[in-house]
């Protein structure tokens, strides 16, 4: 019960010595505004929406961030850049009509031809 008691009594000095802080705090709070007492009307403060859940904050950063959005436009530039280096490493076919004309004489006639890139780079 003396425990108890004492406890008690130190609550009450703790909530005492808060009071005159308060007392002095809200004081010296006047004398900074010019003498001018300020009161305090509204003592409720607006309450906030809760922060989302990461999976939802990372969602919307990468959604909106314009450097990720670049980064991945460069990433799909370069994977076409290397589909069309491909591309050009394949042999190439020619089917068609050829017209020539030379001093009165005339060739024409069916063309087929095939280029094999032996020298150019490979992608790999």
């Amino acid at each position: 019960m003396n425990k108890a008691k004492l406890q008690l009594i130190e609550i009450n000095k703790d909530y005492q010595l808060n009071i005159s802080a308060i007392n002095q705090l809200h004081q010296k709070l006047t004398e900074l505004n010019g003498g001018i007492e300020i009161v305090f009307n509204d003592t409720i403060y607006p309450e906030y929406k809760p922060v989302p859940a990461f999976e939802e904050l990372e969602e919307t950063i990468e959604y909106k961030d314009p450097v990720r959005k670049y980064l991945t436009q460069q990433t799909v530039v370069a994977q076409k850049d290397i589909e069309v280096t491909k591309a050009l490493t394949l042999p190439k076919f020619e089917v068609g009509f050829h017209y020539q004309a030379i001093l009165g004489q005339q060739f024409y006639g069916a063309k087929v031809g095939v280029s094999i890139p032996l020298c150019e780079t490979k992608i790999g």
